[in-house]
């Protein structure tokens, strides 16, 4: 570590920071709530009226909630010098700590100690005086007891997160929180003259932290509740099926019951009649499991007896399990099994994926386990699989790639030599023009015009991306839909007045795509659809009206559940259909997706046309005047921008050094191979099988990918590489992460286009893929 020059920052509890530590002067809202309440903005950020405010602060948990005045006064001081502008008070009502707001001296949870609640009101009035605001938490660590007007039953629940599970829906339990918020809440300060629910520094009030009936759930607290509390919510859950549901057919109906006789057993041994064959024992991080086969066990046959020999704060580091199970998406499987423990013990049970990324596949439960032998028996489906994988590979990998790209980009525009590279070169041609009163008059200037429409870019381009571009709308169905309504309605207008898409010179491609036979997963549409309708919410609020409207109600996943089940447009035949009926046939259909496609398409062309106009060919007729000048001063010298035209890019077969790491300009087959091993043949750097069944026919050392410093940019890919001879020698398929800046500026000091060899295309051709006679071929 680099001392040298350096000097110690000390953070005193007694003393006050000095100079240049000192961040209070952030706290421009002095007392905290001057400038009014919080509220949340229909963006979901956090606002002051108009105006934006951002939350930076600590969490003061269990006693340090109630300092003694003296060392309120120096807290409040030292959290604001360090420039936070929040505080989240965290574990005020903790059964373990000590002091805490809950007086359990008395023998229940529903008084205050008035000392602790004294010191309470001393330190928000001190932070709130400094301009800190606070955000308080309710129901963190309290636990209740019998003499709280409760069951005694609930004295028997030793972890305070079961009863906090158990008071999601336990109406005396939910009361008790009620009461404690009121108490809380409607206590007023004498230090502030004011209830803290009167109180704009209160810019926030969690209810429940970390607490929820499905954790709840997962983690065995609802099954293993007692039979009173099990019992209520069993009978709040039928009265609300009653209550939504005419009849017992209609609740299989709509929670999508399916029927079906039990198949072949999928267990090897299941019985452990070949003792312990196909079974595991896995151990992780210091746990330590034994298993043995008792003959006999439950009900007189063999049984395997768990020991946890030794124990780790994890419990998937003990594990007994069957691997090589071949299970598929969406069908029905039931598992059955007896369990009993030495003392009452809870397990856990689950479904994973048995390689990376080791993925829950849907199906998890805690078990409650006593003395007793008990029989427990689950039904489910899964809800994802190899399959679903292999739909939506292609999805992901644009997702990944994409992602590579922008973070590339955004990490060479972050990069202080990049930007004053091209400040430099900004600045000397502008300066050129500006000397040059000819070239001044024909370019005017066009960087000026740029910026000029920047605000307009700001305003408007999310709604572009999300209602224009679809981003809002990811899913092939609406796609469809949207091809199908405004072909029908674009092709009414002449040629040159249609959108360029529309255009007679594209309608072919377009057909081609809206009437492709490529198969439509309605899963993979909903799960896409109800992802990209979460994103618009999160954009422009739920309260915007079109956002309400494209929802009608619903939650996005129920939304976009709704909109896959109630298109057609999957049938390639419906498409043909509905586009040669016409423009009147498709305004009237009742297809949901094409419902969807007319409800935003007014605004969505109004968005366009204003990005269009205002600010595409702007930039468009800028950019051709800002070339002008590159040529005018600079000539043949730089490359033209990129046009669609044939380009040329010329470089070397060069390596690089990495963090010190010299990388080779080549790799070979061979090191494909010890890659793949080093990473245990897991994707995505496994080799096809085809591949390692013909490992031992190919020379490894033959070359398959070279790196050059030949200028590249997207879309390259697929471009050959060729010699001073003239010789294909390789063709382009990526860049290293380096090369990613050069959309921007050029450097060939780390960045490399990589390239396959056509030396490892012929060896693959004439020793795996048995294709000698294409080999010949392509060398002539």
């Amino acid at each position: 570590m680099q001392t040298q020059g350096s000097f110690p920052w000390v953070v005193r509890y007694n003393e006050p920071l000095q100079g240049a530590p000192d961040f209070s002067f952030l706290l421009d809202h002095k007392p905290a709530g001057a400038k009014g309440w919080v509220r949340v903005g229909a963006d979901g950020h956090y606002y002051l009226g108009k105006q934006r405010i951002r939350f930076w602060g600590v969490n003061v948990g269990a006693g340090a909630c109630f300092p003694e005045p003296d060392a309120a006064v120096k807290m409040a001081t030292q959290i604001a010098q360090a420039g936070c502008n929040i505080v989240r008070f965290h574990h005020m009502d903790a059964f373990w700590a000590n002091p805490c707001l809950i007086d359990y001296a008395r023998g229940n949870s529903r008084q205050f100690n008035a000392q602790s609640l004294a010191r309470f009101d001393e330190l928000f009035a001190q932070l709130r005086a400094r301009g800190v605001y606070t955000n308080i938490n309710l129901l963190v660590n309290r636990r209740f007891y019998a003499a709280d007007g409760l069951p005694p039953e609930i004295d028997q629940i030793g972890e305070v997160k079961a009863q906090h599970a158990i008071g999601c829906y336990y109406p005396p339990l939910i009361e008790l929180q009620k009461e404690f918020a009121r108490q809380l809440l409607t206590h007023r300060n004498p230090k502030t003259g004011r209830a803290y629910a009167e109180d704009p520094a209160v810019a926030m009030v969690e209810i429940n932290n970390e607490n929820g009936l499905i954790q709840g759930w997962l983690m065995g607290y609802i099954d293993g509740a007692p039979k009173v509390f099990h019992d209520d919510l069993q009978r709040q859950w039928n009265e609300w099926l009653q209550r939504r549901y005419a009849d017992t057919d209609a609740v299989r109906r709509a929670w999508g019951e399916r029927r079906e006789p039990l198949g072949e057993e999928m267990l090897r041994n299941p019985r452990f009649a070949d003792g312990l064959q196909h079974w595991v024992v896995e151990e992780n991080g210091g746990a330590r499991l034994s298993a043995e086969v008792i003959p006999t066990g439950y009900n007189g046959a063999p049984s395997v007896r768990l020991r946890a020999v030794q124990t780790s704060p994890t419990d998937w580091h003990g594990q007994f399990h069957q691997p090589n199970l071949r299970l598929q998406a969406e069908r029905i499987y039931t598992l059955r099994f007896a369990a009993r423990a030495n003392r009452p013990y809870t397990i856990g049970m689950t479904l994973m994926q048995a390689r990376e990324p080791w993925e829950w596949l849907g199906f998890s439960q805690s078990l409650a386990l006593d003395t007793q032998w008990r029989t427990f028996e689950f039904t489910f489906t899964l809800p994802r699989s190899d399959e679903n994988a292999r739909r939506a590979q292609d999805d992901l990998f644009g997702v990944q790639n994409a992602r590579k790209a922008y973070l590339g980009r955004l990490a060479g525009l972050h990069d202080p030599a990049v930007m004053q590279q091209k400040a430099a070169a900004e600045k000397a041609l502008r300066a050129a023009v500006e000397n040059d009163s000819k070239l001044k008059q024909q370019c005017g200037d066009p960087w000026q015009d740029v910026a000029a429409t920047l605000p307009i870019w700001n305003k408007v381009f999310l709604r572009y991306d999300l209602l224009e571009r679809g981003a809002a709308f990811n899913c092939e169905l609406f796609r469809i839909a949207r091809g199908l309504l405004r072909m029908a309605q674009e092709t009414q207008k002449p040629n040159a007045e249609r959108l360029r898409e529309y255009r007679e010179s594209n309608l072919d491609s377009l057909k081609q795509q809206l009437f492709s036979e490529a198969p439509i997963y309605h899963d993979l549409e909903t799960v896409k659809l109800a992802d990209s309708l979460s994103m618009l919410v999160e954009m422009v609020g739920w309260r915007n009206p079109l956002a309400q409207k494209i929802l009608a109600g619903r939650s996005p996943q129920q939304r976009a559940a709704e909109l896959v089940a109630g298109s057609k447009l999957a049938d390639v035949a419906v498409r043909k259909q509905l586009a040669e009926a016409g423009l009147k046939a498709i305004e009237q259909s009742s297809d949901a997706m094409l419902a969807l496609a007319r409800l935003v398409d007014e605004e969505a062309r109004a968005v366009r046309k204003l990005f269009e106009e205002q600010v595409e060919e702007p930039q468009r007729q800028a950019y051709q005047r800002i070339a002008q000048a590159r040529f005018a001063v600079y000539g043949t010298d730089i490359y033209p921008d990129a046009t669609f035209t044939l380009r040329l890019s010329y470089g070397v077969v060069k390596g690089y050094t990495e963090n010190g790491r010299q990388v080779p300009p080549w790799t070979t087959i061979g090191d494909a191979f010890l890659h793949a091993e080093k990473h245990g043949h897991k994707p995505p750097f496994q080799l096809p099988r085809s591949w390692m069944d013909r490992k031992d026919k190919l020379d490894l050392q033959t070359p398959l990918n070279f790196v050059s410093t030949a200028d590249i940019i997207g879309g390259n890919s697929g471009s050959p590489v060729v010699n001073r001879k003239g010789e294909v020698v390789g063709v382009i398929f990526d860049g290293n992460i380096q090369s990613l800046v050069w959309d921007y500026a050029f450097s060939d000091e780390l960045g490399r286009a990589t390239s396959v060899d056509c030396r490892a295309i012929v060896e693959a051709l004439r020793k795996i893929y048995d294709a000698g006679a294409l080999a010949d071929e392509l060398g002539k």
